[in-house]
Parts: C-alpha cells; structure tokens; sequence
C-alpha cells in the first residue's frame, strides 16, 4: 500500500515548503554576511602568510 499525497490531506506539505522558504530567504543576508567576513578574513590570513617572509612568522 502506497501513500501519496493526495491520501494525506493532514500534511501540510505547501505550508511547510513556503514557510522554510521565508524563513531561509530571510536568513540568507546575514549568512551571506558572515559568509564573506569570514572568507574575508581567511583570504587576508592567507595572503599575509604567503605575502610575509618565513622568520616574520610567529
């Protein structure tokens, strides 16, 4: 026996799709945010230790 959706009405399947939509679209500017500082910050490590000399590093 093979449940579809139409034989269960009482999952709200649209509501949840559209309310996890919201909820990520609202999300994703401080994701992108943090996303970018962080990659910001990890570019400037990693061109500061490329960039710097081999005995400047602590």
């Amino acid at each position: 026996m093979s449940l579809t959706t139409e034989q269960c009405p009482d999952f709200p399947f649209n509501q949840i799709m559209s309310v996890v939509g919201n909820i990520s679209f609202q999300l994703l500017p401080p994701l992108w945010l943090v996303g970018g500082l962080v990659l910001a910050c990890r570019i400037k490590i990693l061109l500061f230790s490329v960039l710097s000399p081999p005995n400047a590093r602590h």
